[in-house]
């Protein structure tokens, strides 16, 4: 499959998956990370991330970040 082709079919992905419902801004994503606690448990924790705009002197990309925390807490099957 040649790159036009790729291209043409990633664009009927993308207009599929818009025509499902609410769509994430760009540059947005959820990231998680879990925290092991001395009494056995872990907590995972997610985060809506969101990109920093770029800055103007210097042209490179902002630290992302944090919009929203969620978390829930595991026993551990250890």
């Amino acid at each position: 499959m040649d790159i036009a082709a790729r291209i043409a079919t990633l664009y009927q992905q993308i207009e599929q998956i818009e025509a499902e419902g609410e769509v994430a801004a760009a540059n947005t994503w959820i990231s998680s990370f879990v925290v092991p606690k001395a009494n056995g448990k872990h907590y995972t924790y997610y985060r809506l991330m969101e990109a920093a705009p770029k800055s103007n002197s210097s042209g490179k990309q902002g630290v992302a970040k944090d919009e929203i925390l969620f978390g829930n807490c595991e026993e551990s099957k250890i």
